[in-house]
Formats: structure tokens, C-alpha cells, sequence
């Protein structure tokens, strides 16, 4: 039996994920928001998969989704200033904080602070910013699926009520009511950056299965090969595999010194036939 943590990739919302399915042994990225929010995502504690070493708790992670929804509604107002000063009243108040701790380090060690931990814990702190983000703009795109969704199943009601005699002009308003609308997956955060932004976080020799949008992308300039027989049995299925390291994946042309969690070794999968 595989050992290795066997993670869906990239979507966060199950319900988001169109033509697949997802093996049994997959759990979803979490990005560390409150454990309600999983539940009300559909997602039980054993369906998704929670990073231990994130750097914000629940509770602070969810001062940041509601931060971004702050941001999201003055933008959308029109009123984008209000959140560029508070960035900007941010960005001062954490450079006299790097100042304090560099002035506290040299008082008691005799040296200023470790610039490079600092660093690795901003990066870190900015990729699951960047995870909450992504997942809020999930939540956008099911918003508008359920919205097509609602159009569709009440366009008979609309039918009713126009009192169209036409059959032609009835036959397409017939055929747009049991359409299955699909919003466009381009409206998804880009994989790539999640991707990205995960690798802080993924555990050693991850294991992740792709959705097919994203196995689309990969199979242009990665070789996939049969997987092997335990990595199948754990899945439930025949599916090919690539084992290669992270700054590969993200199309980088060599290893990237500043991101050394890009160069950890990881395995994509892609399922050759439903689970």
C-alpha cells in the first residue's frame, strides 16, 4: 500500500471538478481556513489534505479571506484607493516591525536578525495568502455555475411565461433549459501558480493525481510512463506517471536558488479511467 500522500490537483472545491473522477484515495489542498468552511465545502476531515506547518491558524487565515473579500468589494465599488493605502500602511508597519527585531537581536546576540529565515517565513506566509485567495476565487466560479445552473433548471417556468407559440423559437428555449451550462475554466486560478505556492507545503515525494485540465497542459512537454502497481492499487485504476522535480514541472529551465522547496522531487498522475 502507497504510503505517500495522494493529493487532488488543482482544484480545492469538489465541486468543481467536471469530467473525472476523483479516486477515493485523493484528498483536496486545504488552504488552512476554519474547519466549518471545509464541512460547508463538502469536504469531511478525511476528504481533504491540511498542510501542518502553515504559518497562519485557522482563525488568522480567516482574517485574511475576509481581508481579500474587503479588497474585492472596493474594487469592485470602484474605490480601489482605500486598499492600495492600507497595503501601503501595511507595508510600512512591517518594515519598523523587521527594524524592531533586528534592533532586539543585536541587544541580546550582538547581531542583527537572520535576514534569510525572515525571508523563507514571508514566502511561506505570502503562499498561503496566495492559496486563500485562489480558493475565494473557486467560491466566485461555483457562485456563477450555480447561477447557470438556477438559469437552466427555471428556463420552463420562463417558457410559461413568454407564451411563445413559435416551435422553432420553443424547441431552443426547450434545449438552453436542459443544456448543462459550463462555466469556463479559464475563470480558475492559473495551475502553475498553485502550484507554486503548494510546493511550501506539499510533504516529501507527494503524490498528485490531475484534473484534466491541468494533465492537458503537462502532457505537452512532460513524458508520462505507466505508473507502477502499488501506486494503481491505491488508486483504483490503471494511470501513467512522471517523477520530477517541482521547478520542472513550472516550466522553469533550471533549479531556483531562492525557492528551495521547488526543487523537491514530486509525482503527477494522470488516471487513465475513472476510479
Amino acid at each position: 500500500m502507497l504510503e505517500r500522500p495522494v493529493i487532488w490537483f488543482s482544484e480545492m472545491h469538489p465541486a468543481l471538478v467536471h469530467g473525472a473522477v476523483v479516486p477515493a484515495a485523493c484528498r483536496y489542498f486545504w488552504p488552512g481556513l476554519p474547519e466549518g468552511m471545509a464541512e460547508e465545502a463538502g469536504l469531511g476531515a478525511t476528504e481533504r489534505f491540511v498542510p501542518q506547518a502553515y504559518p497562519f491558524a485557522e482563525k488568522a487565515a480567516a482574517v485574511c479571506l475576509r481581508d481579500m473579500q474587503a479588497m474585492e468589494s472596493a474594487a469592485l465599488s470602484g474605490v480601489p484607493l482605500r486598499a492600495l493605502s492600507a497595503q501601503e500602511g501595511n507595508a510600512r508597519a512591517a518594515k519598523n516591525l523587521a527594524e524592531l527585531e533586528d534592533l532586539q537581536a543585536f541587544s541580546q546576540q550582538g547581531a542583527c536578525a537572520d535576514t534569510t529565515a525572515r525571508e523563507a517565513a514571508k514566502a511561506r506566509e505570502r503562499a498561503q495568502k496566495v492559496l486563500i485567495w485562489a480558493w475565494l476565487l473557486e467560491e466566485r466560479v461555483l457562485e456563477l455555475q450555480n447561477m447557470t445552473a438556477a438559469y437552466s433548471r427555471d428556463a420552463g417556468t420562463l417558457i410559461d411565461a413568454l407564451d411563445v407559440d413559435d416551435a422553432e423559437a420553443m424547441a431552443t428555449l426547450l434545449r438552453v433549459q436542459h443544456s448543462s451550462l459550463q462555466v469556463d475554466e479559464g475563470l480558475l486560478p492559473p495551475w502553475a501558480l498553485l502550484l507554486g505556492q503548494m510546493a511550501f507545503f506539499l510533504p516529501h515525494e507527494a503524490v498528485l493525481v490531475l484534473s484534466p485540465r491541468v494533465a492537458a497542459d503537462m502532457e505537452e512537454s512532460i513524458p508520462f510512463h505507466a505508473a507502477d502497481a502499488a501506486l494503481c492499487h491505491t488508486l483504483g485504476c490503471p494511470a501513467r506517471a512522471a517523477t520530477l522535480p517541482l521547478w520542472q514541472a513550472l516550466g522553469k529551465k533550471a533549479p531556483v536558488p531562492h525557492c528551495p522547496c521547488w526543487n523537491e522531487p514530486c509525482t503527477f498522475v494522470i488516471c487513465e479511467q475513472p476510479a
